[in-house]
């Protein structure tokens, strides 16, 4: 005759018994809610799945537009820089133009407002480099969502 164990068949193994209120399960409930919003965030038929990657394109796009505007005008933040250290009340070369269009059926422009300072050039470039880098950070982040 066989030996029973005295265990019962529906009585759970006792291999790790975990508390409701550990670091494990709050870490495992956290993971879940993540997956579920998710989830719920992506579209459900075939037309909203088209329209969600046609917006993500676009906002990959606009970033890839911003991540050029954003070099071009680090280069250029550098050479202002280095024009300012040798004049920093006038430069030549470098100038921020505010203009207007002077009729509607020429391209023409005047200028409105023309600032050659590079000290001033650097700064107006250092705001627009950081209104860029917001921008940017926004796409960024609605992309990986």
């Amino acid at each position: 005759m066989e030996k029973q164990s005295k265990t019962p068949a529906n009585q759970p193994n006792k291999s790790k018994v975990v508390a409701i209120d550990s670091p494990e399960i709050k870490a495992m409930k956290k993971e879940l809610e993540e997956l579920r919003a998710k989830v719920k965030a992506e579209p459900l038929s075939l037309e909203e799945k088209i329209n969600y990657f046609q917006e993500k394109q676009r906002k990959i796009s606009q970033l890839a537009k911003l991540d050029g505007f954003a070099e071009a005008l680090v280069t250029i933040g550098q050479d202002a820089q280095e024009a300012s250290e040798q004049d920093e009340f006038f430069s030549e070369k470098f100038a921020v133009r505010v203009s207007k269009r002077s009729n509607s059926y020429r391209e023409d422009y005047d200028d409105v407002l023309k600032i050659q300072n590079p000290v001033l050039v650097v700064e107006v470039l250092g705001y627009a480099l950081e209104r860029i880098n917001a921008k940017r950070n926004k796409l960024k982040t609605e992309i990986e969502a």
